[in-house]
């Protein structure tokens, strides 16, 4: 035989389950609180990382290139400083080229015709691409193996590029086998030639 608990009882059970629910939520509470001290700290660090990484940048492409160059020198030392150990910075050859997807189209089709003109056109990625209408699938198989005027509904597109790491290799070979480079022509391909500062740590 079983007994029902008394309302008396049951009502400790009850509140006794609120006391739990409510010291659970308040629990929860204040780890969403860490939680968003965390999220904003987090912030702060990348942001700060990032700003030391611009500043970093500045003075290995300009500050410590353009002093070292005022003074005639591509070497300098430093001797080793407390836990620090000593390095060298020695002044290399930087290059950059970039004829950037985000450009609007004149201006990359103004830098595809500057190397086109200088003989450099076969730097250019060329892309033919073509649509058709689903129910022209066989057409379009057909297609790439034979050229496709014949097909009065076949749309056509043509992409081109360069790959960076291209246009920065031919680059760098333009200017180390004397050739020259006008401002306009650099401009046009997102061209950039100057000196990095290079940190490397002495061996002892």
């Amino acid at each position: 035989m079983t007994t029902q608990p008394s309302a008396a009882l049951a009502k400790r059970f009850a509140q006794s389950e609120r006391v739990v629910s409510s010291d659970k939520l308040e629990k929860v509470r204040e780890l969403v609180d860490q939680a968003r001290d965390f999220e904003k700290e987090i912030e702060d660090l990348e942001e700060r990382l990032n700003n030391k990484r611009k500043e970093l940048h500045a003075l290995y492409h300009e500050t410590i290139p353009a002093i070292m160059s005022d003074i005639g020198t591509d070497r300098v030392g430093l001797p080793p400083k407390g836990n620090l150990p000593g390095v060298d910075v020695k002044l290399q050859r930087f290059y950059s080229a970039n004829i950037a997807a985000a450009w609007p189209e004149e201006k990359r089709q103004a830098a595809f015709q500057v190397l086109e003109k200088t003989g450099n056109g076969d730097l250019i990625k060329t892309q033919l691409i073509f649509s058709f209408p689903r129910e022209e699938r066989k057409k379009a198989v057909a297609a790439y193996k034979a050229f496709m005027k014949q097909y009065k509904k076949a749309g056509g597109e043509v992409r081109e590029s360069v790959h960076s790491g291209t246009l920065k290799a031919w680059l760098k070979d333009q200017v180390e086998s004397g050739k020259f480079l006008s401002q306009e022509t650099l401009e046009a391909i997102g061209g950039t030639v100057g000196h990095i500062a290079v940190l490397k740590e002495r061996k002892e």
